[in-house]
């Protein structure tokens, strides 16, 4: 009789354990739906194809890095500056599932209405660099 008390009572490990996996199953869709309406909201960005490659960095030097060849590749010209054209025609060359059109209203938004670009409107490495962190971390 004993033992078929304790059978009936069940381990008490074991019911801990199904509450924790319960627990945790919970607490993984909260954050599933989270992301979800995340997603639903957070707008899409002209260059969100650029920034989802970028996004695969290992350290702040990696990403760095990584925007500092993209820049190099985007300067068509080799003048280690670019406006909308330039930047227009790199991006359009870049083998991306759907080629980025980028506009005159996305590069003033990009560009936080000019401010982070030279007085011709051109982006330096450091303004590329300062203005793609900044869509990174939107």
């Amino acid at each position: 009789a004993t033992q078929r008390n304790a059978t009936q009572r069940g381990d008490p490990d074991e019911f801990i354990e199904c509450i924790s996996h319960e627990k945790e199953k919970v607490a993984a869709a909260a954050a599933s739906e989270k992301e979800k309406k995340l997603a639903a909201v957070r707008p899409k960005g002209v260059i969100d194809p650029v920034l989802k490659d970028l996004s695969r960095f290992n350290t702040q030097e990696d990403l760095n890095d990584q925007i500092e060849r993209l820049f190099v590749t985007l300067d068509k010209d080799g003048s280690g500056s670019f406006g909308l054209q330039e930047l227009q025609q790199g991006l359009r060359e870049l083998q991306f599932e759907h080629p980025i059109a980028i506009q005159e209203d996305d590069y003033d938004i990009l560009t936080l209405g000019g401010a982070l670009c030279d007085q011709r409107g051109e982006f330096d490495v450091d303004q590329f660099q300062t203005m793609l962190s900044e869509e990174l971390h939107r």
